[in-house]
């Protein structure tokens, strides 16, 4: 029998952030059945370009077998399919960022637990989730 992880994503976009967020929770849907997901929330972009616009963001729980490599692999994959190309964060326009977060008890991003967004983000979340 496969071990079973458990993944937390945080999510976001501001270039067309709504249809970007659909995009990928419809791809992501698709790839973990029983997905738990947060509500959107509208953040400000930290360290901004000069007219970056606001992001929308939000959280995303989900058991797999795969592996952490695995996974990665898949949202990259995701980000480009959404239009996502070697540095969008530097011009101010993100069409959309996955991020792996935390696997099983592993804080992968543990700097970005504090950030703004992502705290918003888990905020928005039904329940109590992240490290």
């Amino acid at each position: 029998m496969k071990n079973v992880h458990t993944c937390l994503l945080c999510l976001g976009s501001n270039m067309r952030p709504a249809y970007h967020l659909r995009e990928a929770e419809i791809a992501l849907n698709g790839l973990f059945p029983g997905i738990r997901w947060g509500r959107i929330v509208l953040t400000r972009a930290e360290n901004a370009v000069e007219g970056s616009s606001d992001y929308l963001n939000r959280v995303a729980w989900f058991d797999t077998s795969l592996s952490e490599g695995e996974i990665q692999a898949i949202l990259k994959d995701i980000e480009k399919a959404n239009g996502r190309s070697g540095g969008d964060k530097a011009k101010g326009s993100v069409p959309l960022d996955v991020d792996l977060l935390q696997y099983d008890s592993e804080v992968l991003k543990p700097d970005d637990f504090g950030k703004d967004y992502v705290r918003k983000a888990l905020d928005a979340f039904p329940g109590k989730c992240g490290a």
